[in-house]
């Protein structure tokens, strides 16, 4: 939906003041009837309920300065990012250097994504980690041995957070039935980012299923926050543990 300018917020208080209705108003200036019941609503004086077309547009200009910006990763921001990883800088230090300086970046999850595809180029990016791109345990993570998924928890009690998608690393864990239920196929999906794996298993138990989902996390285990699987038997096994 486009914005509505001042000239049209001029037109609609006068058509509002002569007692048209909002589809007549609507119709009169090419809008969707909808945005003109968000604009009287939104827009008008919260004193009187009058709406008028300079403090519409006040509030409007208002509303929008408060609105998160999207921030998308730029190839300025690209450059910045990986000068200050190659100088060992880890990506929490990036974002805290970046707003120190007053300099736009992405949140930390993005930029470990942005390691984590460079790895996968063969790139060198991740080595400049502390912990150079090899597995470690996360906290508050137990039996993450083979066989146990490191940071599973059950859907009613992982964070709200993660049904907003607005980070990378919280994973959701399934498995496909083979035919004749012979062998199945286990999968891992990133919510935020849309990131998929899967894995073919000879069955469904729980500690084949649980070495094949140990696989396919070997070079996400630095960026998980939450892994969510269902009840499935085949997941019986595997200690629930909050997120890390």
């Amino acid at each position: 939906m486009s914005q509505i300018t001042l000239e049209q917020r001029y037109e609609i208080a006068t058509l509002h003041n002569l007692g048209k209705t909002r589809n007549y108003i609507a119709n009169n200036l090419g809008l969707h009837k909808s945005s003109i019941s968000r604009e009287l609503n939104r827009n008008s004086d919260e004193r009187n309920g009058n709406y008028r077309p300079k403090i519409a547009e006040k509030k409007s200009k208002e509303r929008q300065q408060k609105k998160p910006k999207k921030i998308r990763l730029t190839i300025n921001m690209v450059n910045t990012i990986e000068f200050l990883i190659r100088e060992d800088y880890s990506p929490e230090q990036v974002v805290g250097h970046c707003k120190k300086n007053d300099l736009d970046c992405v949140s930390t999850e993005t930029i470990y994504l942005h390691i984590w595809k460079d790895k996968n180029k063969n790139g060198t990016l991740y080595q400049h980690l502390s912990r150079k791109g090899r597995r470690y345990k996360k906290r508050g993570a137990i039996n993450t041995g083979r066989g146990q998924i490191p940071d599973r928890v059950s859907i009613d009690k992982r964070p709200s957070i993660v049904d907003e998608k607005s980070r990378f690393g919280d994973l959701e864990a399934d498995t496909i039935v083979g035919k004749d239920h012979k062998g199945a196929i286990v999968t891992l999906n990133d919510r935020a980012s849309g990131m998929f794996k899967m894995k073919k298993t000879k069955t469904r138990e729980a500690t084949e299923v649980g070495v094949a989902i140990n696989e396919m996390l070997e070079e996400w285990i630095p960026y998980i926050n939450t892994i969510t699987a269902d009840n499935g038997k085949e997941f019986t096994e595997h200690k629930k543990v909050s997120e890390g």
